[in-house]
């Protein structure tokens, strides 16, 4: 059993939790406390230092290979991503929970968006960063950040790069997992290559010996090449690349999102907005934006992806017309092996399914998960039956901060 009791702004909480009460991770025997007190509240600009310094405890400080990126640069980025984003809205703020003495005891991020179902708008709000003080008793405080969240007016909740512990949280408060927008499709280009850098990132002190490992993965690549043609040889369509810029992506967007009963709403200054993240994430690999025109000038299709020479390039976002979506497949997986790349993935669209596996794309089922929250039932069977235009573009890729 657990009560909880609010103050008159509907913001303090006293909770106590009963020894029946199923913990949500694991918990010493009789550790139990009594009484908690805290005060879940929207985030300032004040908390931003706080909220850094917390997210580097949580995920830089024991990361050796992950740089050591400033508190002040960590703090930057924060403050764009959860207080000067073109969607802020003052009723979707993102929370902060603090105990009695005022110390910071976790944090969610909230970004909220703006949907349409069937020509009806819809509020939707994206969640990112869910963060606990380690080493303190602090499951109900993440559960009653996770509550305030969904409890809040949006009409569409998502956290689409939930970890099972995360999803499991999600469950346990309403939410369903969209199984379809968790697989994630993956096209081999160079399994030699593709092995090397694998074994190379698991065990660090073989990276020395790269001048001679990666010769022999580029001979077994060649090899596969000759051998098997059909899956590791690799050939670009007749549609012609341009380069994708901001008015003609959100024109695109518009017009094809409109095949989906879900979809989402952009104007220029927020999709722009969205790219210029995108391509800061340069972690990943390069940003590329490619539209691709057929024989007439007509757009076919186009794709946003990450290109990593040597190593595994991912797609932001890929969509085409039905009798095209081979033909953009074919043109971006020439694309990325042709300059380098070893492997290549994204999220599954429906739509993508027959030319994938024509391809001899295989498929992973997260984690990540896609997690969704809405009190509304024409909402969730959109999502359900995959009729919703949803890529990492629209998710939390672009509003979290990513060292």
């Amino acid at each position: 059993m657990k009560i909880a009791t609010e103050d008159t702004a509907g913001h303090r909480e006293i909770i106590i939790p009963h020894r029946s009460l199923r913990p949500l991770w694991p918990a010493a025997p009789n550790s139990l406390p009594t009484v908690v007190m805290n005060l879940i509240r929207r985030l300032t600009g004040e908390d931003i230092p706080a909220v850094a310094a917390l997210f580097h405890k949580v995920h830089l400080a024991n990361d050796a290979a992950t740089p050591k990126s400033s508190l002040a640069a960590i703090s930057a980025e924060f403050e764009e991503i959860f207080l000067r984003n073109p969607w802020r809205d003052e009723n979707l703020p993102s929370l902060v929970c603090e105990d009695g003495n005022g110390s910071l005891l976790g944090f969610i991020g909230v970004t909220p968006r703006k949907m349409n179902i069937k020509g009806r708008p819809v509020v939707a709000a994206v969640s990112a960063h869910l963060m606990l003080e380690p080493g303190r008793r602090t499951e109900l405080a993440g559960m009653r950040l996770l509550q305030r969240f969904l409890s809040g007016p949006q009409e569409l909740s998502i956290a689409d790069f939930a970890n099972d512990i995360g999803r499991m949280v999600w469950d346990r408060l309403g939410g369903k997992t969209s199984h379809i927008h968790s697989l994630q499709w993956v096209k081999l280009l160079r399994p030699g290559a593709c092995a090397m850098s694998s074994v190379e990132g698991k065990l660090r002190s073989l990276r020395r010996f790269s001048p001679v490992t990666r010769p022999l993965g580029q001979l077994s690549d060649a090899l596969l090449a000759r051998m098997a043609p059909d899956r590791f040889r690799f050939s670009g369509s007749d549609l012609i690349p341009i380069e994708l810029d901001d008015e003609t992506l959100l024109a695109l967007i518009s017009r094809f999102s409109a095949l989906n009963s879900l979809r989402p709403e952009y104007d220029l200054l927020s999709l722009s907005w969205l790219i210029r993240r995108a391509e800061k994430i340069n972690r990943r690999g390069e940003l590329r934006k490619v539209a691709l025109r057929d024989a007439s000038g007509a757009i076919a299709g186009w794709y946003l992806y990450y290109l990593n020479s040597g190593g595994s390039s991912e797609v932001l976002q890929l969509c085409a017309h039905a009798a095209s979506v081979g033909a953009v497949l074919d043109h971006l997986f020439h694309h990325a092996w042709s300059n380098g790349s070893a492997l290549i993935s994204g999220r599954l669209e429906p739509q993508l399914l027959p030319a994938l596996s024509a391809r001899k794309c295989y498929l992973n089922c997260g984690p990540p998960w896609v997690m969704i929250h809405a009190r509304d039932p024409e909402i969730l069977q959109a999502v359900e039956r995959g009729d919703v235009f949803l890529s990492k573009l629209d998710g939390e890729w672009c509003t979290s901060y990513r060292a």
